[in-house]
């Protein structure tokens, strides 16, 4: 988190004092979201996986955001979504390595991204339109009928854009918001419970000026 709000904070730093009263505008969203993740294939099948994680999981994010009077965005944002099946196979557990017989378990992949994003907004009467682009962090985390399950996520930085449309409907500090994502996220070992690397994020929610 340190390195977001140090970002976000070297934005407001370089930008001359006159602009601060010319409208730069920081702001606070909070939203839901359904978070679409197709499933990885590759150890569906046979006695190894039953079927991958994934499909649709609901979730919640936020986040801060810094617009530029000239449209330059700087973006930190959290967003989190679950997905919960029910897995076989000698990847999950419980498998007799003497027969195909496996005892069925809930398996739940709690997918959380940090982002730092930038980009560029425009904007059409009370309606503004963000488009960003950045890294997240990968910081999920899995689980077998309720405890930890032994495997780990990836460290590598994922791969994110998306957009933000704003309308000023609300009021002159409250706007509405839409937003979409897409990430690509190396998995490791992930793929093993049939977890796919894309991550598709749609959201509705309110965003708050502070300034």
């Amino acid at each position: 988190m340190n390195w977001v709000y140090f970002a976000l904070m070297s934005v407001v730093t370089l930008m001359p004092v006159e602009s601060f009263a010319q409208g730069v505008n920081v702001g606070a969203s909070v939203f839901g979201l359904a978070s679409i993740q197709p499933r990885d294939d590759t150890y569906i099948g046979g006695p190894y996986l039953s079927e991958g994680q994934g499909g649709f999981g609901p979730g919640l994010g936020g986040g801060i955001s810094v617009i530029a009077p000239n449209g330059f965005v700087a973006a930190g944002e959290f967003t989190s979504a679950i997905f919960t099946v029910e897995q076989s196979g000698r990847l999950v557990s419980g498998c007799a390595i003497s027969s195909l017989e496996c005892t069925t378990h809930t398996s739940s992949w709690h997918d959380h991204l940090l982002s730092g994003l930038i980009g560029y907004a425009t904007s059409t009467g009370r309606t503004r339109g963000v488009f960003l682009g950045g890294v997240s962090k990968n910081l999920g985390s899995s689980s077998l009928d309720g405890g930890p399950r032994r495997d780990t996520a990836s460290e590598k930085l994922a791969f994110t854009v998306g957009f933000d449309a704003l309308t000023g409907a609300l009021g002159t500090r409250t706007a509405l918001v839409v937003n979409g994502r897409y990430s690509h996220v190396e998995r490791g070992n992930l793929i093993f419970n049939g977890i796919g690397p894309h991550v598709f994020r749609f959201g509705v929610g309110l965003r708050v000026r502070l300034n």
